[in-house]
């Protein structure tokens, strides 16, 4: 399948993009045909504007292959190397341009110059069943409109970091071929290299298993990569190395059932981003998170920037800390995921990837002002745990803000980019709240809540100040003032205040000031009472040590009014805490 014919950079007025058929799917089968290619006969591809050219069973299935596509008919940039012999040549000036930009980037060009050939193409039969850029639905389709849909969720930065990456592959490749002196046509622009970008990614296979000595780059198999995606769908691939590739279906099938190749367990964000729909209520669904922990954070807790697997908290396994993990995702993942969860000894933990519930571990140090040299591993203790608890649900907490359970900002879903979008979103929504409630729940057992624990607990400002409140009324009001003095928030209940505070971010301000008034008022009660006792006992002694007057009355005893000066010395300390 060597062509010669000109390429679209030097006949542009040749170029149709149109079938020759107005039966493309039979134009297809036809081609296949006659390159080697092989469909079951008890199977037609039929179009239809909801699943495109998609397969059905004509009569149930005689046999599990469904169809075999022979290497010599596979697309890629290696048609251009004419250095190697495994699959045909095509010449192209694009040939020029190998080595100078990646590989997959060249198989964008070279699908976006065989589109434009039309007929010319070796391809033709097969590019012409391949869906135009206006039925394109991953999130590079979006529109503004289609975006508001995905708010609040990863896609929404995923999208922008694509679409910048896809402009400087475009402009890397305009400049490799300005270099290479190719002048391309008006109509090999960036939607053209976006279309064959979003194509490469929704329909090729990895060339590892049909050219395994070779770097890995993406292949395109004509026909079979026709058949949609179903999770549930049982399907076997057949790699026959540098020969072919047989797709088998082992399942039974019934006259006008769909086919469906498997694409494996894939979780909804990579579904809509890289083929366009979603699967609702997705069982792989997860959450991903990127956290970064600063480096003067290591450095203060650990004494150095490289931490050791050795001082792994809470049984978690060494590896956690292998790889780039300040650029890799870490995921969430709910009770019941078919993965599994994660390895750690604390139970409310194990949903957490264990670089997560790390990074918390080292954050809870660093407020505490601790060193892994002070923690007994792997057991760091109850404070340290809820140290990392709670820091590890703010975190959670910060992104449920940003992804509440429902948008009722935004309307009802009207085309299927919105409609997809929704799915992944509420499914996204679903996993952290779920995960965020995991969390809570341990924290409120662990909140006191007027009791005295001999376990650690968790008390808020908020608890603080009403016990203040309760027991020293007085010092609850110039405390109040205070912070209303100091920083703005009034104290009218304990769901705005505490919402005040947080977003003021001084509850850590109100902690200190707090622990001053407690700590001002323990002293004051201890030295009453010391006071109290002293005077009660100079009392005592003086009404054993009765002595007349010079009229042979008694004398009193000191101070015959013990508690005059008490009462005096706890009206002055009233004024301990004073918003002057």
């Amino acid at each position: 399948m060597v062509s010669d014919e000109s390429s679209i950079f030097r006949n542009r007025g040749r170029a149709s993009g149109q079938p020759d058929t107005d039966h493309p799917a039979e134009a297809l089968l036809a081609w296949f045909s006659q390159n080697k290619g092989w469909l079951n006969p008890d199977v037609r591809i039929i179009f239809d504007h909801s699943h495109g050219f998609h397969v059905v069973a004509a009569k149930p299935l005689s046999s599990p292959p469904v169809a075999t596509c022979p290497l010599s008919l596979t697309f890629s940039y290696l048609n251009l190397d004419h250095s190697q012999t495994v699959v045909p040549h095509v010449h192209s000036p694009l040939q020029a341009c190998l080595g100078k930009v990646p590989d997959y980037v060249l198989n964008y060009l070279f699908l976006v110059e065989q589109r434009c050939l039309g007929h010319k193409s070796p391809w033709h039969p097969y590019i012409a069943c391949l869906p135009g850029p206006e039925t394109m639905a991953t999130p590079l389709w979006f529109t503004d409109e289609d975006m508001e849909y995905l708010q609040g969720t990863n896609l929404m930065q995923a999208t922008a970091d694509r679409q910048k990456g896809l402009q400087d592959q475009w402009e890397q490749a305009q400049s490799a071929m300005n270099v290479s002196g190719i002048t391309m046509p008006s109509s090999f622009n960036f939607d053209q290299f976006r279309w064959a970008a979003t194509i490469m990614t929704s329909r090729a296979f990895i060339s590892d298993h049909i050219l395994p000595d070779r770097p890995t780059f993406p292949v395109l198999f004509p026909v079979i990569d026709i058949l949609n995606h179903s999770v549930e769908a049982k399907v076997e691939w057949n790699f026959n190395p540098l020969e072919d590739f047989t797709l088998n279906i082992l399942e039974h099938v019934k006259e006008g059932d769909e086919l469906f190749n498997n694409y494996a367990p894939k979780q909804n964000d990579e579904l809509l981003m890289g083929y366009g729909f979603c699967v609702p209520d997705n069982p792989m669904e997860q959450f991903a998170i990127r956290m970064m922990i600063p480096p003067e954070i290591v450095q203060q807790v650990n004494g150095d920037t490289e931490l050791l697997g050795e001082q792994m908290p809470f049984g978690m396994p060494k590896s956690c800390l292998d790889g780039d993990l300040m650029k890799e995702q870490h995921f969430l993942r709910i009770r019941g995921h078919p993965l599994g969860r994660y390895e750690n000894t604390i139970p409310c933990f194990q949903g957490f990837a264990p670089y997560l519930v790390h990074t918390s571990f080292l954050v809870a140090l660093h407020t505490r002002q601790m060193k892994l040299a002070d923690v007994k591993f792997p057991n760091p203790g109850a404070r340290i745990f809820l140290g990392t608890l709670k820091t590890l649900y703010q975190a959670i907490q910060n992104r449920c803000e940003r992804l509440p359970i429902s948008n009722t900002m935004i309307p009802a879903a009207t085309n299927d980019k919105q409609k997809y979008a929704t799915i992944y979103r509420n499914g996204q929504a679903d996993v952290i709240h779920t995960m965020r409630r995991e969390l809570k729940t341990v924290l409120d057992k662990r909140r006191s809540h007027n009791t005295v624990s001999a376990e650690p607990a968790i008390i808020t400002t908020t608890e603080a100040l009403f016990a203040l409140r309760n027991e020293f009324p007085d010092h609850y009001q110039n405390v109040k003032n205070a912070i209303l003095l100091q920083w703005g928030i009034e104290i009218r209940n304990s769901a705005d205040y505490a919402r005040d505070v947080a977003e003021a971010d001084v509850e850590d301000l109100v902690w200190v000031l707090l622990l001053i008034v407690f700590a001002t008022i323990t002293l004051l009660v201890s030295i009453l009472k010391l006071v109290a006792a002293t005077i009660t006992l100079r009392t005592r002694c003086g009404a054993l040590d009765l002595q007349e007057n010079g009229d042979g009355t008694p004398k009193k005893p000191y101070n015959a009014s013990p508690f005059k000066s008490f009462h005096a010395f706890q009206f002055h300390s009233h004024s301990i805490i004073h918003p002057h």
